[in-house]
């Protein structure tokens, strides 16, 4: 983000701008440049995906929440203070929190240098700032300080746990001066301890001496606060983040403990070496995004660092401080356990992949489970039996392993796990305990699933979820139950789909990952769009992107995804304007924010070529097909099941193109593709698509051939749903009218009828084949009517001796 302002001394701006530019703090936004333009100064930032906290704090959260993204906004103003920064004009918009939770102050384009914390510069006693959040000294002209930054952080926090203003927001200049000299003696906050309101209401003081002598001892009030008003939310206070603070590590450490502090810890999580390695390993990947993606991630794996370490010390604390019983203290610590192995793992991979690899890796840290979950009450499943003493040592040597498994299926890994893994689930059945091996029988599922061995990958699924139901572990059956959910959805076994997403729906709980909830709605749109209950798709892909948005923003490659789902429901309900805004905005967001290598720019483009199809503008559609295709080859992968797909919607567009040849070219290695795989649901349309061809070449005998070989690989059971089968039907029965074989292309025509698949456009034209059938058949009368309706669709896919005579029966 750029900002220009006009000033009389353009030095001292571009003095506090490089400052800020060496002031590296998780809680600050990152300034990377400053200069001039002509006569104007500008500063160059982050971008930061998020909310202001003025619209952050209008969700329903509980009041823990809110102080952890207080406490981190503080700590961001605390460490501008060190680097002797005033902010000047601190306020609730001023403050970005991420979707994970972690809070960044920016816009310091008021600020200035202060000596001291004791001495602000004279400098600075220009008036400047918003009212509402202005201390009383600043409207006399006294010079800004620390103590003015606390003041206008305490009337945020008050109206952040309050929902109001501490001298109200609609005050007129002169009635705001009066009330700041009569501060609020009560801070009306529900659940808030009464140490935390006190140390708010002493920042509000009208007299600077009588505040806080600086951030750092409030913030240090803040956590011993904290500390002696609950012993165990910790955690719940953090939800969903990676870079807050750890609010009980910050209070609850007490002198004399052994357990080692947090920035002790960080260091074995997350050594510099590495650090170094991530910042550089990224940038050579996409040069148009590298850097920002190096920066991206290693704060990523720094915020992640620093909160395992403080929820590592929040729980030695606890044991300690025997807070828990022993079953929940193992249960939290092998929580922590496997949060560390998986941060290990895919770190691991980041720094060694290469490639597409190294950006999945990027894009898996960034979405790994949030270590301080494990503390939450609710959320570590104490259910779970910890193993026998005897096998203990083996199944944490295992767990590490899995680990690493796991690592692997993030980055694409899919064939070498499905088949390694059948060890991992042999050695987990031979330590005899049941968690380890649904943990197992979860990875081993997951890589037979990306590799498309659908039945295989069903069973291996089902025996997971089954065993991690069996041993307690619900947040275990809660992701395989939703695995299965998602494996089905091409294949359109819809009522299995649907039982497996009540089951999910039915095992959420506190302590389960955040986005759970859209994971399950984006598999049912899917399913549901597969099998023609188009509203119904609708309704959940814009609940799993409204989700997601909500949870992580809009360029998190969660909401991308979810996003994408809702844009395809509304492409197949034929709201093409609006579907191609969607896709339009996800093609940007990829581009801007992972670069045009990114393997999610595929999907991205397909999309977006789908729609324009629909909207006849081939061109268009070719051009962003062959970009996608050229990526699929030669950066993601060649030979895959979506590089067939790409594949198969180019030769749409050859056929429209009255292109043939290529056309045919491109769909017989596609074809090819599928055939390698074994995904015999997806050679359903590239065989379709191939006998639209051989229509468009006038040769109906080669189209009945090849759906014929189409109809063949649909579900034998004529009740089973599938999106073709109505398609596929309707057009034998176009291939034998074209050949004059009426009787048998009416028994196809009216199986097309009882699938009832067809829409718009496709059934318009089947109806004007019925016509011409029926017509043939001497069945003129019902015919008729057919034809009308045919004649309010495009008729230049009949030919010409058809359209005449279908223009005859409608009169």
């Amino acid at each position: 983000l750029s900002r220009r302002r006009r000033v009389d001394d353009d030095a001292a701006v571009l003095s506090e701008a490089r400052s800020l530019a060496q002031l590296d703090d998780p809680n600050v936004v990152a300034v990377y440049d400053a200069g001039r333009i002509e006569e104007a100064v500008f500063i160059t930032m982050a971008l930061v995906q998020g909310h202001t906290v003025d619209v952050w704090m209008d969700e329903d959260r509980r009041w823990q929440e809110h102080v952890a993204v207080l406490l981190g906004a503080g700590r961001g103003l605390a460490a501008a203070h060190r680097e002797g920064i005033v902010h000047r004009d601190f306020k609730p918009a001023n403050v970005m929190v991420e979707p994970g939770g972690l809070a960044k102050v920016m816009d310091f384009g008021l600020a200035g240098r202060t000596s001291s914390e004791a001495e602000p510069d004279a400098s600075l006693s220009s008036l400047g700032g918003t009212p509402l959040y202005m201390a009383p000294e600043q409207f006399a002209g006294a010079p800004a300080s620390v103590a003015t930054d606390q003041y206008a952080f305490c009337v945020v926090a008050y109206l952040v746990l309050t929902g109001r203003h501490p001298h109200g927001s609609n005050r007129a200049l002169g009635a705001l001066m009066e009330a700041m000299n009569h501060p609020p003696t009560t801070l009306p906050a529900r659940g808030v301890p009464a140490r935390l309101k006190a140390a708010i209401l002493r920042g509000l003081s009208p007299d600077p001496a009588a505040r806080w002598p600086g951030m750092d001892p409030l913030l240090e009030e803040f956590r011993r606060a904290i500390g002696s008003g609950s012993s165990r939310w910790v955690g719940v206070a953090t939800l969903g983040t990676l870079g807050a603070v750890a609010l009980g590590v910050l209070a609850l450490r007490p002198a004399g403990s052994s357990c080692p502090p947090p920035d002790e810890t960080v260091s074995a999580v997350l050594s510099t070496d590495q650090r170094e390695a991530l910042r550089t390993g990224l940038a050579d990947f996409d040069a148009s995004v590298g850097a920002r993606r190096a920066t991206l991630t290693e704060e990523a794996a720094v915020g992640y660092a620093r909160a395992w370490a403080e929820a590592d010390t929040e729980a030695c604390v606890a044991d300690e401080q025997r807070a828990n019983p022993p079953r929940v203290s193992g249960a939290i610590r092998t929580c922590l356990e496997k949060r560390r192995d998986d941060f290990a793992s895919t770190l691991r991979v980041l720094l060694e992949a290469e490639g597409v690899e190294k950006i999945r890796a990027a894009d898996a840290l960034v979405q790994l489970a949030p270590p301080p979950r494990c503390l939450e009450p609710e959320g570590h499943h104490t259910d779970v039996a910890p193993p026998d003493p005897a096998v203990a040592k083996q199944v944490a040597a295992l767990r590490t392993d899995l680990a690493a498994a796991r690592a692997d299926v993030v980055v694409g890994r899919w064939s070498a796990v499905a088949d390694d893994a059948a060890g991992l689930v042999e050695r987990a059945a031979a330590t005899g305990y049941g968690p380890v091996r649904a943990e197992a029988l979860a990875i081993r599922g997951s890589a037979l699933m990306k590799v498309h061995r659908i039945d295989e990958a069903e069973r291996t699924l089902l025996d997971g979820a089954w065993l991690a139901l069996s041993v307690n572990d619900r947040r275990l059956a809660l992701e395989l139950s939703t695995n299965l959910l998602e494996l089905r959805r091409d294949v359109t076994a819809f009522a299995v789909t649907k039982g497996w997403a009540e089951r999910a729906r039915g095992l959420i709980d506190a302590g389960s990952d955040p986005g759970i909830e859209a994971r399950i709605d984006a598999g049912l749109s899917v399913a549901m769009r597969e099998a023609g209950s188009f509203d119904d798709a609708l309704e959940h892909g814009k609940r799993a992107y409204e989700t997601t948005l909500r949870l992580f923003g809009e360029a998190d490659l969660r909401t991308v995804d979810a996003k994408r789902v809702y844009g395809i429901a509304l492409y197949r309900m034929t709201r093409y304007d609006e579907a191609l805004a969607i896709a339009k905005e996800n093609h940007a967001i990829v581009q801007a924010r992972y670069g045009s290598l990114h393997p999610h720019m595929v999907n991205a483009l397909l999309l977006e070529a789908a729609l324009y199809s629909a909207l006849e503008r081939p061109a268009d559609a070719e051009r962003l097909l062959l970009q996608a295709e050229k990526l699929q080859r030669e950066v993601v992968g060649p030979r895959t099941r979506i590089h067939a797909g790409v594949l198969n919607n180019l030769g749409n567009v050859y056929i429209v193109q009255k292109r043939s040849e290529d056309a045919r070219r491109v769909l017989e290695e596609a074809i090819s593709i599928w055939t390698e795989l074994g995904t015999e649901d997806s050679l359903v349309y590239g065989w379709n698509t191939m006998a639209a061809v051989s229509f468009s070449s006038d040769d109906p005998v080669r189209a009945q051939s090849e759906l014929e070989t189409a109809w063949a690989l649909l579900p034998a059971n004529p009740k089973t749903p599938h999106p073709l089968r109505a398609r596929v039907a309707s057009q034998l029965g176009q291939a034998l009218v074209l050949q004059g074989e009426h009787a048998l292309a009416m028994d196809w025509l009216e199986r097309a009828d009882a699938a009832d698949g067809l829409r718009h456009q496709v059934l318009g034209e089947h109806r004007g084949w019925k016509a011409l059938c029926l017509d043939a058949l001497g069945r003129t009368d019902e015919a008729k009517p057919l034809a009308a309706q045919a004649l309010q669709v495009d008729l230049s896919v009949f030919p010409e001796t058809a359209r005449a005579r279908l223009q005859a029966l409608a009169g």
